[in-house]
């Protein structure tokens, strides 16, 4: 699969990266939310999700809810160290607290892929 990852720690946004690369993924990278949609673009050809919810400019929250506006089907996973993450408009996305291993990583990306949700094979 191919995940884009929005995160924007560059030291955590390259751990993420690395243990999904060893799950067998591609990563695209972006560290605002604002680099997130211009490597969104129209979604062809990224997979899967992963945004941290604490961006810079525009939040984790306002990222998912436009990228779900422009492909209502894409799955999304919020990732936060906070207790933020337990807000009412996050409880249609996967979520993954951190710190998180490979397992729990694998786990995530499992059940947002696995909800009779239709990904993208590539």
């Amino acid at each position: 699969m191919k995940i884009l990852v929005a995160e924007d720690d560059r030291v955590i946004l390259m751990d993420i990266a690395d243990m999904l690369e060893e799950l067998g993924h591609e990563t695209l990278k972006a560290v605002s939310g604002e680099d997130a949609l211009l490597a969104f673009g129209d979604g062809t050809g990224i997979d899967l999700m992963m945004i941290d919810l604490t961006l810079p400019g525009m939040s984790g929250a306002e990222l998912a809810t436009e990228i779900s506006r422009r492909t209502p089907r894409m799955p999304i996973i919020i990732c936060s160290g906070s207790d933020d993450i337990a807000g009412s408009e996050l409880g249609k996305y996967g979520r993954l607290e951190k710190p998180f291993a490979g397992r729990g990583l694998a786990a995530a990306i499992h059940s947002v892929t696995s909800m009779g949700e239709s990904v993208p094979s590539h």
